[in-house]
């Protein structure tokens, strides 16, 4: 379970594979993957992060709980998660799938599937797991 929250925590709506950088409704998105979520947000889709940026990077991911995680994405579309000691809690890689951003641990074979919100004023944004899990990211 610490596993898969530290997990969900990881995700940026990052965009591995190729696309555009159009943006999606949450209806048009969530759709896609039969989630029973609805909100009125605008997601992010193709190839940058929620704040326009490329994917590679490294990020702080808070949790609602407050909990963060640091996460590192490269250039080959792998990545790792940090907690809060600094001790390597889970990685693998990370890819686009139907406009989500799709995380695979090493070892697994599912996926964990986000949506990414635009950034607002502040250079945040969030990601939206596909039960409606939120999380705040900002690039470091």
């Amino acid at each position: 379970m610490k596993k898969l929250i530290l997990i969900a925590a990881a995700p940026l709506a990052l965009a591995a594979c190729g696309g555009s950088d159009e943006e999606a409704t949450t209806e048009d998105t969530m759709a896609a993957d039969n989630s029973t979520v609805a909100t009125t947000d605008t997601y992010v889709t193709g190839n940058t992060m929620g704040d326009g940026g490329a994917m590679a990077g490294t990020y702080t991911t808070t949790a609602s709980d407050g909990t963060t995680s640091t996460e590192t994405i490269n250039a080959d579309g792998t990545y790792s998660v940090s907690n809060e000691a600094g001790e390597e809690v889970v990685s693998g890689t990370v890819a686009t799938q139907n406009g989500q951003v799709c995380y695979t641990p090493e070892g697994e074979t599912a996926s964990l599937c986000y949506n990414q919100t635009q950034a607002g004023p502040d250079g945040t944004w969030e990601t939206v797991s596909q039960t409606g899990e939120r999380y705040t990211v900002t690039r470091n």
